[in-house]
Parts: structure tokens; sequence; C-alpha cells
């Protein structure tokens, strides 16, 4: 007698992916708290498992995206990457471990990409993932503050994740959102606990000290005011105002390290600092001139980072071509022109601006607020990660994949899909 199964595959996948955006934040909490350095860290066995049910999925039954003709030009970048990879691999000095590496971190965020593309999702359901992340740029966030003032670690803090500037990006994601979605905080002991959220990682964005973090939250409050109405824009100019305030009173601390001093500091020394990112970038170009713009392959320009920086007189450089080491290009425009070459920058390109294309008319259309919040939202989430490319490097970035993957998800969103499919397994 055989038995029938009913599966459905698009809310064991959603529910896994909500998993997946929660431990983004705490890349590094092997190694905080137990000293294992391991490339499986959780939200990578997480990822691991969503790709299995993916690929579950497909084997009973494929679904197409019709949207997949937007995202061409992404795909294109990597089989052009693929294909200068292998052309590079028979005519230069070829680095196959940092290959093997960078193919295992980008084929794995690619595949989430891909998989958050080709499930059912609504707005209700990409705002269930969104909470999951902000609840674990919280919990790190609380690590952070805990390590700051309690441990003492009177620096820079990026908390469980990879550096500061990715925790200054994860802040502005979750601020951004507390505030664009202040409408379901109703009553007032969760009207306290937003206002409490917001200035709590207000006030932890600080201790990051990302000058970069600082220029994404102002260029989100400018536009967030052209979405307000009048009562709403001056609760956010209140909340600015407040924020200031709070760090004006807190830098005539005593305490010289006070946590704002961090970014003010930072944002007055600009001027008098040594800058890694310009050397870095000339010699971006010089590389990316020697490959006569064609592109290095992955892993490349890791490997080969002390021939184009050999007889630079930047002393952290020369730290590091000391230690036979590298650093990343600091700009995802430029990572792409060295690694890519031009044609994968051009693609590159393109595929933003369609994407961009795309949630401007949906901010037009909405035919709801949900989902004119949502299309708002995403408009600043493709905003942030344009901005951040600029002096960071993000194709790495578990957090840059899942906000890219986000804010292009706009057209399965026009219909609510709640009679989603079953699929039947017989045993």
């Amino acid at each position: 007698m055989k038995a029938r199964i009913n599966v459905n595959f698009d809310n064991l996948i959603h529910k896994l992916v909500c998993l997946y955006a929660f431990f983004i934040p705490f890349e590094r909490v092997l190694k905080v708290f137990f000293s294992i350095d391991t490339i499986l860290k959780p939200y990578r066995i997480v990822a691991i498992l969503i790709i299995l049910s993916f690929g579950l999925k497909l084997f009973f039954r494929w679904n197409s995206n019709k949207e997949i003709k937007e995202d061409i030009f992404l795909y294109l970048l990597f089989v052009y990457g693929l294909i200068i990879t292998l052309f590079r691999m028979l005519t230069a000095k070829f680095y196959l471990g940092y290959l093997l590496n960078d193919l295992f971190q980008m084929g794995l965020y690619l595949a989430i990409f891909i998989v958050i593309r080709h499930i059912n999702l609504n707005v209700k359901k990409v705002f269930t993932i969104l909470k999951y992340l902000t609840v674990g740029i919280v919990l790190n966030s609380i690590y952070v503050f805990y390590s700051y003032y309690f441990l003492f670690h009177i620096r820079r803090q990026g908390g469980f994740m990879d550096n500061p500037n990715y925790l200054a990006l994860s802040l502005v994601i979750a601020i951004v959102l507390l505030i664009m979605r202040r409408s379901e905080f109703k009553g007032t002991f969760r009207k306290i606990l937003w206002t409490i959220l917001v200035f709590f990682l207000g006030y932890v964005f600080t201790i990051t000290g990302s000058r970069t973090g600082f220029v994404l939250l102002s260029v989100c409050f400018l536009i967030m005011f052209l979405f307000f109405s009048k009562k709403q824009k001056w609760a956010i100019f209140l909340i600015f105002i407040g924020l200031f305030t709070f760090f004006q009173i807190d830098s005539l601390s005593t305490y010289n390290n006070s946590s704002s001093l961090i970014l003010v500091r930072r944002l007055k020394n600009k001027a008098n600092t040594e800058d890694v990112r310009i050397p870095i970038w000339k010699g971006t170009i010089r590389a990316a001139n020697a490959s006569n713009f064609l592109g290095l392959g992955v892993g490349q320009f890791k490997g080969r980072f002390k021939e184009f920086y050999k007889e630079e007189n930047n002393s952290q450089i020369r730290r590091m071509v000391e230690r036979d080491y590298f650093f990343s290009p600091h700009s995802d425009y430029l990572a792409i022109l060295v690694i890519y070459g031009l044609p994968g920058l051009i693609f590159y390109i393109l595929f933003l601006a369609l994407t961009g294309r795309k949630i401007l008319y949906q901010v037009r259309s909405a035919i709801d607020i949900d989902q004119k919040t949502y299309y708002q939202y995403s408009l600043l989430i493709l905003t942030i990660v344009v901005i951040f490319g600029i002096t960071s490097e993000s194709f790495n970035s578990a957090l840059f994949w899942i906000l890219l993957s986000i804010c292009s998800t706009s057209e399965v969103l026009q219909v609510e899909n709640e009679n989603e499919e079953l699929i039947q397994i017989e045993e």
C-alpha cells in the first residue's frame, strides 16, 4: 500500500531562509565563544539545507521564475567570470586555493539568491525574513554593547560579524526597517520598545566608527523624508535631533574613548589619516590594466596581490606584502573590474540599473500600504547596496546577497499567493 505525504517545499524553504537570515550576524560566534575557526559557519550550514530542500523541490516539480530575464545580467557576470578564470588557468600563474575558497563562498551565496528568487513569496513572508534578520542584528548589538562597556574592548566593534563596516551596514538595515514598519508597534508598551530599539541600535552604530555607514544612514534619512507625510517627517526629525543631542552629551564625558567619539573622531580626522583605500584602489587599476581589463579570474587578485603592490609605500599595504598576504579591493566595483574585467562590471551595472527601474515602477504602482512600504524599503536597500559597494567589497558577504535577493524580489509580490502548491511524495 502506497502512502502519500503532502510537502509544501516553499513554506519549508521560507522557514529555513528565516533561520539563515537570523544566523547571518553570528558569523564569528563559534570563534568568539569556542575558538573554533571553521568554514562551516552556522548560517552556511543552514544555507546547505536550503539548497538541498530546493533541490528536492526541483526533483518533484520545476517552477521557473518569470523574472529570470531581469537577473540575466547578474548570471552573465558569473558565466563570464568562469570563462576568464579558465583562460587564466591556462595562460598565467594560477592560485588554485584562492579559486576554490572563493568558488565555495560565491557559489553558496549565489545559490541562495537563486532559491529566494524561485520560491513563492508575498509581502508578509519577506518582512518575516527581515524580522528574523533584525532579531539577529539586535542580539549581536547587545553583545557589542556588553563587549565595549563591560569587557572594556575599547575599539571599533564588529561583534560576531566579520568587521565593523558590516556591522554598521546591518544596523542601518535594522534601523531603517524599524522606522519603515513603525506602525506595527501599537500600544504604549510597543511604542516604548520601538523607541528603545531605535536609540539603542543608533548608539551601537557609533561604536562601529563606520564613516561609510554614516553616509548610508544619512542618505536613507533623506530618502525617507521624500516618502513620509508631514507628521512622519517631524517624527524622524525629532529622532535625529534626539540622537544628535545624546551623542553630544556623551561626548562631554571624561571617558575619552566614549563610543560616540569613535565615529566623531574618524569623521573629523578623515583628512589627517592615512587612508589605505586610495593606494589599494590605484593598485586594482594597475591589476585591471595588466589583464587588459578582461579580468584576472576568480581568486587571482589575492594570489597576485604582491605583484601589484610591491612598490607601494603605504605602511599597512607594505606589511601585507611582507607577510605575503593581501587586502581586498575595498570596492565592489573595482573588485569586479579586476576579477571579472570590464565586461563583468558592465553586466553588474546593468543588473543594478534594471532592478532600480523595476523598483521605482513598483513604488508608483503599489496597490496597498504594505506593498508600497515594501517597495520603498526595497529602494532603500538597493540604494544602500549601491553606495556601500563604493568603499567596501561585499560579494563574499552573506548579508549583501540576502539584501540583494530581497530588494530584487518584487514582481511575485503583485499577488498574495496563499494557495501555495503542495507536492505529493509517494512512499
